[in-house]
């Protein structure tokens, strides 16, 4: 496996950039949603092997950590280039790393964007806590989840 910087930086940036276009969706980002990120996430991605040696390790979890510290930035760029930013480090790993690893890393964010989807919850629990404009939100990343 042979990543460059600017991919780790993307890889590591992943689970920020699913978590911002999930959160995002309706202009406003609820504590429960920021928690579910924050508290159970991040702890629960640190602990994903991508690639198989220590510095490859430690690449990815600084990258992670850095953007998960650098939120905001993300939320200041279009859906579409965060998107594309997705589909791009996808393509990447899926040329670069085990496919084992790779899957494992997907469906690792696919429940990412599930959980901060339905984090913010309905209204007493009588209505559906993933709104229409989520549930489109999360087929496009999963599609970019694809590479």
């Amino acid at each position: 496996m042979d990543l460059s910087v600017r991919d780790w930086e993307r890889v590591g940036a992943a689970p920020a950039i699913v978590f911002v276009l999930m959160a995002y969706v309706d202009k406003k980002v609820s504590d429960d949603e920021r928690e579910e990120f924050s508290d159970n996430w991040l702890p629960r991605l640190l602990k994903i092997k991508i690639g198989s040696d220590k510095q490859s390790k430690k690449m990815f979890q600084w990258n992670l950590e850095e953007a998960a510290l650098n939120v905001k930035q993300l939320e200041r760029q279009n859906s579409s280039v965060l998107l594309e930013s997705l589909t791009n480090t996808f393509s990447v790993l899926n040329e670069q790393c085990e496919e084992r690893q790779v899957e494992k890393y997907r469906e690792a964010l696919r429940e990412l964007a599930e959980d901060v989807a339905s984090a913010s919850g309905g209204l007493f629990m009588l209505i559906d806590s993933v709104s229409d404009d989520e549930t489109e939100m999360l087929a496009r990343v999963q599609h970019a989840l694809r590479g």
